[in-house]
């Protein structure tokens, strides 16, 4: 069981280690995508069921529908067969439509670290259901 976390800067070594650590010890896996483009976004969303994301966290701001990159987003997250979250540092950037979505002004991995919270609250729930 996994959680894809696709998001366009590293962070510290520190607070990932953090997460993963968290993921774990609820039985999940995060793998990382690091992205430096909408199309890498894209390719990414598209490649998390192949790649066995039960969920993904979105921490990227990607442009409005009306640009291209943003439209072939858009489509790939329409199309996704798992839930996703997204993660903003400011207010205003919810463009898709997100299970949920973490604004936390100002703080990033806050952010991430509040999706973390939620995605494994909802796994641990889905699991429950599924037994």
């Amino acid at each position: 069981m996994s959680i894809m976390v696709i998001t366009e800067t590293a962070g510290s070594d520190a607070d990932a280690l953090a997460l993963v650590t968290r993921a774990r010890a609820a039985g999940q896996t995060l793998v990382w995508r690091v992205c430096d483009s909408v199309r890498a976004v894209t390719e990414c969303v598209r490649s998390s069921r192949g790649e066995g994301a039960e969920l993904v966290l979105l921490d990227m701001d990607v442009p409005e529908d009306g640009d291209a990159a943003g439209a072939s987003l858009t489509d790939a997250l329409g199309e996704l067969p798992v839930p996703f979250i997204e993660i903003h540092d400011r207010d205003g950037e919810g463009s898709h439509p997100a299970m949920v979505t973490v604004v936390v002004p100002g703080d990033r991995e806050a952010g991430v670290d509040m999706a973390l919270s939620i995605a494994l609250r909802y796994l641990a729930g889905h699991e429950r259901m599924a037994a």
